[in-house]
């Protein structure tokens, strides 16, 4: 892309919805919910892939794939939700998203 700016505004786009999608995964995950599981997990994926954010594209699709199999402990350790000692919800939800997401080049580089 060439245009500095406009990627700037999509990454931040994807960061914030992205994080809403972290809740709502939260709530899913603590409600056994594989259905929502998998749909926000597909859901988030198929935005971050569609940014080039690869990494979290596939972590994203391993979500999508332990869901399916009911295995909610699995997919709280992937989505970076690991307990209560780990920190409150906001800094779950960054941890778990942050790290992927650095995957995304800038139009600079």
């Amino acid at each position: 892309m060439d245009d500095p700016e406009l990627m700037r505004e999509i990454l931040a786009a994807l960061l914030a919805d992205t994080s809403q999608q972290m809740g709502l995964l939260d709530a899913a995950i603590r409600a056994q919910n594989v259905t929502q599981c998998m749909r926000l997990a597909h859901y988030s994926k198929g935005a971050c892939a569609n940014v080039g954010a690869n990494r979290a594209a596939g972590m994203f699709k391993q979500i999508e794939s332990k869901a399916a199999g009911g295995e909610f402990f699995r997919v709280r350790r992937i989505a970076g939700f690991t307990g209560a000692g780990n920190g409150p919800p906001a800094q779950r939800k960054r941890r778990a998203i942050g790290p992927p997401c650095d995957t995304v080049r800038s139009p600079e580089q």
